[in-house]
């Protein structure tokens, strides 16, 4: 299992304990407060505690179709995972991964926490061979981590979601999107060496088509310290008015130029996915490695 991907699981873990911790049902621990001092004869009331407040997870679980969803609906993918459709019948995601065609995703809710949602790819034969982490927070878009349950260092980063249609972007006005990313660190030699987290920002003029913005990677390991990347600004991007798709490139340079590919997701581009590769220079190896993932955000 790779460092990053160790680092993940440990958070989800962790925000999975702390929402049992709080008993699940939104009641938590509550402290009675001593009676306060009372400065008149008239006797002042002790007030009543406020109940400890249970994280939930916000957006989209696993377990459910994206927002608007209600019949069987194919999905578009960027990364590992391909093939994918909420299937209404079965009331769950179908995929194709590896050599395994229309397995199934469930959702593990006893792992889920306030961030993410822990789950696992059933095949036909019924076996689990895959695992998967996946992000909450957005409603037509799901995005996160799986690996090989028997070869834990093979994985890679995915996202799907609702495609917008053609004539939904807005052609007026500007909006930013905030997205997070989600990918792995990879040395000259292709073996997989660090996970990748941060955030990115798209600054879109609908009007004028053109976009703008940053993405902003952090290198994870739950053993040693990783080495610092840089901000990676957008160049040479491609959008056009009313537009469903988007690219560019990064100004960061190295053996290889780095890009970034994305679609609008949602019935009106309220969220975007987008797939990067770049390369990143490791100063703890002295040598240029390739960062590659999905960013997912929203408006």
């Amino acid at each position: 299992m790779r460092a990053g991907q160790f680092t993940k699981l440990l958070m989800a873990g962790a925000t999975a304990v702390a929402t049992a911790a709080c008993g699940g049902g939104g009641s938590g621990i509550a402290f009675n407060p001593p009676p306060p001092v009372t400065p008149t004869p008239t006797p002042t009331p002790t007030p009543t505690p406020t109940p400890a407040v249970t994280p939930t997870a916000s957006g989209t679980p696993l377990s459910a179709p994206p927002a608007g969803v209600t019949a069987t609906t194919n999905l578009a993918s960027i990364g590992i995972l391909h093939d994918i459709r909420w299937n209404a019948a079965l009331q769950a995601y179908e995929v194709s991964v590896g050599p395994y065609s229309n397995a199934q995703i469930k959702a593990k809710t006893a792992d889920a926490g306030p961030y993410g949602q822990s789950g696992t790819i059933v095949a036909a034969d019924g076996s689990e061979p895959y695992g998967l982490l996946a992000w909450t927070g957005l409603s037509f878009t799901r995005f996160g981590y799986y690996y090989n349950r028997a070869n834990s260092s093979a994985g890679g980063s995915y996202a799907f979601g609702l495609l917008t249609p053609a004539g939904a972007v807005p052609t007026t006005g500007t909006a930013t999107y905030t997205a997070q990313l989600d990918g792995s660190a990879y040395k000259s030699s292709g073996e997989e060496w660090w996970g990748v987290t941060g955030t990115a920002s798209f600054l879109f003029d609908f009007g004028g088509g053109t976009l703008s913005g940053h993405m902003n990677p952090e290198l994870t390991s739950a053993w040693d310290p990783p080495p610092k990347v840089p901000v990676y600004n957008f160049t040479t991007t491609v959008f056009a008015v009313g537009s469903t798709t988007f690219s560019g490139g990064f100004d960061v340079t190295g053996p290889t130029p780095g890009s970034f590919q994305g679609q609008f997701t949602g019935p009106n581009a309220q969220e975007l996915m987008a797939g990067f590769a770049a390369p990143y220079f490791d100063t703890t190896l002295n040598s240029w490695g390739v960062l590659q993932g999905v960013m997912a955000g929203k408006r």
